[in-house]
């Protein structure tokens, strides 16, 4: 088992952090303070997206641009322009909706040393300084790299060592997970598992394109495979224990707080 791994299951992921402050306040996504709030809540595990600025620093942003998430009243020079068209220094200085800034992938790393962070590189632009911040740090072990394009996420592999591919984690990309699937619906097993060689992880939503992909019959697949399920974005309660009865390993989820308090609190 790899070192990212090696926590109580089932794993609860907080998604870009926990929004919600002590004292019932919003915080600002993908930022220290909702990473600071779900490390509260007692999570392992951080979810968050990987870009990069004009400048190249790997910083911690979800959408193509600010517009969603700027403060009022909107500056506009900041509107309608991706985070690739910011340096670094301009970006430090933007305010988000609830006061909040956006961090760079090195910040947070550094400021949470014992947390595991699932990264989620959006763009093929922040993979060479995201894994240059990676392994200067050496935090191999405490990240999970992903990428929604399976051809993101080999180049990102293809950067590291074949020592360092053992130690870092990794889940599968789209393509891959739609051609597993259709693979074990038709019951070719050695094709099945010769496409999850080297994948650590699944991170899905419980239904893609139509397809059925919480049935457990597919989660007992991806065990025996020796690859983990973890279902996104899920924040019932109540679907977070079917999921979990069924064989999820880990819940992606928006409310890491009710989801630490359904799995980790005394019966």
């Amino acid at each position: 088992m790899k070192d990212f791994f090696a926590t109580q299951k089932p794993r609860v992921f907080a998604h870009r952090g926990l929004c919600l402050g002590p004292a019932g306040d919003s915080l600002d996504e993908n930022t220290l303070a909702a990473f600071a709030a779900a490390v509260a809540s007692g999570v392992d595990y951080i979810e968050t997206d990987v870009q990069a600025s004009k400048d190249g620093v790997a910083v911690l942003f979800h959408d193509e641009n600010l517009n969603r998430v700027l403060a009022h009243p909107l500056n506009p020079d900041h509107l309608n322009r991706p985070i690739s068209d910011f340096d670094w220094i301009e970006l430090q200085g933007i305010e988000l909706k609830n006061g909040g800034l956006i961090p760079s992938l090195e910040q947070a790393l550094t400021a949470f040393g014992q947390t595991r962070f699932n990264l989620d590189f959006k763009v093929e632009a922040a993979v060479s300084p995201g894994l240059e911040v990676i392994l200067r740090l050496g935090v191999l072990n405490r990240v999970l790299v992903s990428a929604f394009s399976e051809a993101r996420r080999l180049a990102m592999l293809s950067k590291l060592e074949q020592s360092q591919r053992k130690i870092v984690a990794t889940s599968a990309g789209s393509s891959v997970v739609l051609k597993s699937y259709l693979l074990f619906l038709v019951g070719w097993s050695s094709r099945f598992r010769k496409t999850l060689v080297g994948i650590d992880a699944f991170q899905i939503p419980t239904g893609f394109f139509g397809l059925n992909l919480a049935s457990k019959r597919f989660i007992d697949a991806l065990h025996r495979a020796g690859v983990e399920v973890h279902f996104w974005t899920i924040n019932s309660t109540d679907e977070m224990r079917q999921l979990v009865e069924r064989g999820a390993d880990g819940i992606v989820t928006d409310r890491a707080d009710l989801a630490i308090q359904r799995f980790r609190s005394p019966k």
